[in-house]
């Protein structure tokens, strides 16, 4: 089989934080009972303080809101005016014929993922390792790195700034046709996918539909993503494996009720590994995260409402991971919270992970000073231990049964600990 060509992407980031411009021309204003005309516009992708659009008029607007037409749409758009500039509260879908509306295939651009070694495509004169690509159910998805300096990247990822660091393509595998209104629900599946593996919220965005090697239609959808940071997680990029991952994931996200369940565990995982709260914020959220799993995971185990709710909170984090068959113990590499936790004075047996995080958490918010399990290393080492708790009972949860990294030991692959090899 010939290496696949890399995937060309439409828009690029040349510099950290770079807008991209994505519309210049006219546009209707429509909220009277004729369209207004207003031509010299601009529609911009910006980048801080979070990702956006923003579309650009010659001359002040009336504050409030107002509905606008951009060429090729049916639609209005409802936009916040602000003066000259206005915010699209809605997606915004750039077509080139209101007739030609179905794509062979649909590019969308990644910021924030990681570098991967991947498969081979080729490049220029060459091959480089950097494809990802899988199938689930009627779709077909391959990622590429987009080529850029890697010192770009490395400044990206030391001062948490945004970067464009993939592009995709995503086809049905019977060659049908797409409509762009049909990839929605699996651009949020896919979302949830992409943004496990780095550890951080990054979102398919703006989307870009091929017929015949033309575009078609163009989409630009708002959605959180974070800036590029040198945080990891469980997966380990030199090894990506993907498709062994994809599939039970996607088809956990099936089920509605676990699709609400890991958006917002993910939320709470995504925060405190970022440690936007620092620390100390992070290890509430990590608790969070781990008792909202146990409960959705008790579906599997089927313990009595009432009987969780007795349960204390180190209890419940110790049924789910017990059931998920994940050592409670404390990992030798966490030296600093063993120590600390041989003088804590609580009279039990059992000071495990649970309780140790548990212990942490209660100590900070009753503010216990003399604690020494809230030195800041003992913190550290306890956040990296319930991170991997979170992450391995999902991985458990879905089905997976691979290979991981853990926080306490990030250097070293194995497998999972359910696994039968």
């Amino acid at each position: 089989m010939s290496t696949p060509p890399v995937i060309q992407p439409v828009y690029r980031t040349p510099e950290l934080d770079a807008p991209i411009r994505l519309f210049q021309g006219s546009v209707e204003l429509r909220d009277g009972e004729r369209p207004i005309s207003i031509p010299n516009c601009t529609l911009d992708w910006i980048w801080q303080p979070k990702p956006r659009m923003v579309l650009r008029v010659p001359a002040p607007l009336v504050l409030g809101t107002s509905k606008v037409r951009f060429p090729g749409m049916h639609d209005d758009s409802t936009i916040l005016v602000y003066g000259r500039e206005c915010l699209p509260t809605e997606p915004v879908v750039l077509r080139r014929s209101a007739h030609i509306v179905e794509a062979d295939a649909v590019k969308f651009h990644l910021p924030s993922f990681p570098r991967y070694i991947g498969s081979s495509v080729t490049f220029g004169q060459g091959e480089t390792a950097c494809r990802l690509s899988f199938e689930y159910q009627n779709w077909s998805i391959a990622i590429d790195a987009i080529d850029r300096d890697p010192e770009l990247v490395e400044r990206a990822a030391q001062s948490s700034r945004y970067l464009l660091t993939h592009v995709g393509e995503i086809r049905r595998r019977d060659r049908s046709r797409v409509q762009s209104g049909e990839l929605h629900g699996f651009l949020r599946k896919l979302r949830k996918l992409l943004s496990f593996l780095a550890g951080r919220w990054t979102s398919p965005v703006l989307l870009v539909g091929y017929r015949d090697g033309e575009i078609i239609w163009q989409e630009f959808r708002q959605t959180t993503t974070d800036p590029y940071d040198g945080i990891g997680s469980w997966w380990n990029p030199q090894n990506p494996a993907i498709a062994s991952i994809a599939e039970p994931f996607l088809r956990k996200l099936d089920d509605p009720t676990w699709d609400m369940a890991l958006q917002r565990v993910m939320w709470w995982l995504f925060f405190a590994n970022r440690q936007t709260a620092g620390t100390d914020g992070s290890l509430v959220l990590a608790q969070m995260a781990l008792e909202a799993l146990a409960w959705y995971a008790n579906e599997n185990w089927k313990v009595s409402r009432s009987e969780f709710k007795r349960m204390k909170t180190r209890e419940r984090i110790r049924f789910l991971l017990r059931g998920c068959r994940i050592p409670t113990q404390i990992p030798e590499e966490a030296s600093f919270l063993t120590e600390a936790l041989q003088t804590s004075k609580d009279e039990t047996d059992d000071k495990d992970g649970p309780y140790a995080l548990v212990k942490i958490r209660n100590d900070l918010a009753h503010a216990v000073e003399t604690s020494k399990l809230l030195a800041p290393r003992v913190c550290m080492e306890t956040l990296k231990l319930a991170l991997t708790y979170i992450e391995l009972s999902i991985l458990y949860l879905i089905g997976y049964a691979g290979m991981y990294r853990h926080r306490c030991r990030p250097a070293i692959e194995e497998p999972v600990p359910w696994s039968e090899n």
